[in-house]
């Protein structure tokens, strides 16, 4: 399920209808979303854009912003019961492999993890189309948003938020940007 279909699944059991992304996100993403209830308003050319004029949107009108990832320490601890439901599966885990978008599931995780064992490690995986966490560590900046290029993935793009970026170096092992080329892999990654 992704994060879209996932808020307006609960959207619509509190009785809350839009649900924001940007243009050109798959149909198949927009259908999910509709299938739970929301509507949906493409606003903005990638998930940045989208951000901040839905930021204005909901300014203007005077409405509450739930977002997956940017600030909500309880949004983020609800992202972490996905380690639990890991580790009741294999015991024995010893590495998990997340992908990073805006960097609330890697982050819950991320902590759930290495209070239930800290030897689990934990690689954070970005696309090489917006390495935007790697590169916040990287340059020691925040980067709320992040120039993207195009990507198979339209979830994995956009900055990162303002708690991920503040906790994850403290509870992430390893960070990769992965690009895809023809039929070969290659990776640049920063080790704590």
């Amino acid at each position: 399920m992704s994060v879209g279909s996932s808020v307006s699944f609960t959207a619509s059991i509190l009785g809350i209808k839009n649900v924001i992304v940007p243009l050109g996100t798959p149909i198949s993403k927009i259908d999910k979303i509709k299938y739970f209830g929301a509507d949906v308003m493409q606003l903005g050319k990638n998930y940045d854009e989208a951000h901040s004029l839905g930021m204005k949107y909901i300014s203007e009108r005077g409405l509450t912003y739930i977002d997956a990832y940017y600030s909500d320490p309880e949004i983020y601890g609800g992202q972490g019961t996905v380690t639990i439901e890991i580790v009741e599966q294999n015991k024995d885990i010893d590495t998990i492999v997340v992908p990073i978008g805006g960097g609330g599931l890697i982050t819950g995780i991320a902590v759930a993890a290495k209070a239930i064992n800290p030897a689990i490690r934990i690689i954070g995986v970005q696309t090489d189309a917006c390495p935007a966490m790697l590169k916040s560590y990287e340059d020691n900046i925040f980067y709320e948003e992040y120039p993207n290029e195009e990507s198979l993935c339209d979830a994995l793009l956009g900055g990162v938020g303002k708690l991920s970026y503040e906790m994850a170096k403290d509870y992430v092992d390893d960070f990769i940007a992965v690009l895809l080329i023809g039929n070969s892999k290659s990776h640049v990654g920063i080790d704590w």
